[in-house]
């Protein structure tokens, strides 16, 4: 009598993931990539592994988690980056071992002949608002477009930026899946001290949290801080980030309590956003928005613009303001910084509105993308 028949065992997904944003200061796509990759070299069902372009890639090994490999690849990085954006050419898959699915997160997307191909838009911001894009993402545009005419499933992480995908590329919506990030965690062992970056003068803080460039409307913010710091002596405004491209070079009346940063560890960072009074989030165009999460999980009220990605992202427990406009933005700061008890509404309502974002989540929501990618006919 024959025994019972072994159950058959499935062969794991294999995914390649371009992990080109790692390279260099990371930005939102680099953060985003880090920590989708935490979550997914966690899921048994997937084999991960990560490559990519420039001359830099061989400094990615010690930002990979346990467990996902570097396919390292030997096409010329100048070549291929003008080949992928005019011709579309050489394929990646044939050169990183044959991947069942590619994902791609940066601004250049790699052509592919075998595999399902998936590609991360952020914020379409080529399509909306070119004036307010990266130069890196101007240049790439074209790759994410021919990507799409050739079958890429697209990933975006709100409806809203779906929406403009949608009809601003043609792309038929089974074709788009919108699977949020998880918050990016300001981790430190212990208290950092940053007193010596803030004025003594200095009570209390407005902060704004992020890279410094065009869409970002830092030059809307400094002009709302010397209305609002007119009438407050002790109000300063704490500027948390690199300068991006094209950072906006604004006069302010009250710079002696205007702090830019640059740069700062996770422990600095935490350290000056929960001693603050509000996050302002003054932006023209985003895609998601980490930064007013992170606040909320410190329990930190935000004021920001009224734009649909982040009005999906945020819900109720932010205060929103007029897009581009000083006056609405130090009216909406001034609500918070004066009424305890809209702080108070706005930091309860953070608090829970950031319990529903998981890197956990993200990852498997992914992972059930790659399978379905991965089983189509297109795939």
């Amino acid at each position: 009598m024959a025994g019972p028949e072994a159950e058959p065992q499935h062969r794991r997904i294999r995914i390649a993931v371009d992990a080109s944003t790692l390279i260099g200061p990371l930005a939102g796509p680099g953060v985003a990539t880090t920590h989708l990759l935490d979550g997914l070299s966690a899921i048994e069902a997937l084999e991960v592994s990560v490559f990519a372009k420039g001359l830099a890639a061989h400094d990615l090994d010690a930002r990979l988690p346990k467990g996902v490999a570097h396919r390292q690849h030997r096409l010329p990085p100048r070549l291929v980056d003008r080949a992928w954006r005019s011709f579309g050419w050489p394929p990646i898959d044939r050169a990183i071992g044959r991947p069942d699915v590619v994902h791609s997160l940066g601004d250049l997307v790699p052509p592919v002949r075998h595999a399902a191909q998936i590609i991360t838009i952020h914020d379409a911001a080529p399509l909306v608002a070119p004036s307010l894009a990266d130069a890196s993402a101007l240049r790439g545009w074209s790759s994410i477009v021919r990507a799409i005419r050739r079958g890429a499933t697209v990933h975006c992480t709100t409806a809203a930026v779906a929406d403009v995908v949608a009809e601003g590329l043609h792309v038929p919506r089974a074709r788009i899946a919108v699977i949020p990030w998880g918050i990016p965690p300001l981790l430190t062992r212990e208290p950092v001290e940053v007193d010596d970056l803030v004025p003594r003068s200095v009570e209390r803080s407005i902060v704004a949290l992020g890279v410094d460039g065009p869409r970002k409307g830092i030059s809307d913010l400094l002009a709302a801080f010397d209305q609002l710091a007119d009438d407050d002596p002790n109000l300063g405004l704490v500027i948390i980030g690199r300068n991006g491209e094209g950072a906006p070079r604004t006069a302010v009346r009250h710079a002696d309590r205007v702090v830019r940063t640059g740069p700062l560890s996770a422990g600095a960072t935490r350290t000056l956003l929960a001693n603050a009074h509000v996050l302002a989030v003054p932006s023209l165009l985003e895609g998601f928005g980490f930064p007013p999460l992170q606040a909320m999980t410190l329990r930190v009220p935000v004021v920001a613009s009224n734009l649909a990605p982040l009005r999906e992202v945020l819900g109720d427990a932010a205060l929103y303001t007029e897009v581009a406009s000083p006056s609405s933005l130090a009216h909406a700061l001034d609500a918070v910084l004066s009424n305890e008890a809209l702080r108070r509404d706005l930091t309860i309502r953070g608090r829970a509105r950031a319990l529903q974002f998981s890197w956990t989540t993200t990852a498997t929501a992914m992972a059930e993308l790659y399978a379905r990618v991965a089983a189509s006919p297109a795939g």
